[in-house]
């Protein structure tokens, strides 16, 4: 492995101990708080990578979709949870699908998405 690999993997460990154990509130405030300090970090490159930025859009979505009343598991897939059973959504793009079919479709947030096909409320 590089020695690039192996600093990122150190540091994804890392990660995840300092966040074991802490609430979503928490791990949201940490991941902000790294990002900006890469940000800051590599404030003099065009185009770099923020690993910590997309966690936070991850973890955000995550928390609306907890605050509803509804079965939110871990999919098997990184970064996408199962809802009710029945759903699969992506947490950072807001895709979602019905488990067992192949077919993609666009969500306009969590909200939305829950309120409109798993809440199946009227507007």
């Amino acid at each position: 492995m590089n020695p690039l690999g192996v600093f990122h993997k150190i540091a994804k460990q890392a990660d995840q101990k300092h966040t074991k154990g802490k609430t979503l509130e928490e791990k949201i405030a940490y991941n902000t708080e790294q990002a900006r300090a890469l940000d800051e970090r590599n404030d003099h490159k065009m185009q770099y990578s923020n690993p910590y930025e997309r966690e936070v859009e991850r973890l955000s979505s995550l928390s609306v979709l907890e605050s509803f009343n509804i079965s939110v598991e871990p999919y098997s897939v990184s970064g996408q949870v199962l809802i009710n059973n029945k759903f699969v959504y992506v947490l950072r793009t807001g895709m979602w699908r019905v488990q067992g079919k192949m077919k993609w479709y666009y969500s306009k947030s969590p909200e939305n998405f829950i309120r409109k096909y798993v809440l199946k409320e009227i507007n």
